[in-house]
């Protein structure tokens, strides 16, 4: 059974449409915010807020420097895969992608 911890971090991905598709991209593999915005078919400012996001709430992580400002490479976490798997298995993540994720 999934911790609470799991339960806050599928309800913090649910929450956005652009999390959840930034966080799809995400389990297929690692991007920068310009690649996540061509994978997830928004804009790279969007992308690059929701990546924030994820990484905020633990999600996510950066792979390289903080300081470098080009090229920053994201991946999930482990608590992030878990929330992803998560809401996958309770079909919470298909519906959402379904809606456009432009605003």
């Amino acid at each position: 059974m999934p911790s609470d911890q799991t339960w806050d971090h599928v309800g913090c991905l649910i929450a956005s449409t652009h999390r959840v598709a930034v966080c799809r991209a995400l389990a297929d593999r690692p991007g920068t915010p310009g690649d996540l915005g061509d994978r997830t078919d928004t804009t790279t400012s969007s992308a690059s807020r929701a990546v924030r996001q994820l990484a905020d709430a633990g999600l996510a992580e950066l792979l390289v420097d903080e300081e470098r400002h080009r090229g920053r490479l994201y991946a999930l976490t482990d608590s992030g895969r878990a929330a992803y798997d998560r809401a996958v298995e309770n079909d919470l993540i298909d519906p959402l992608c379904d809606r456009p994720t432009n605003p």
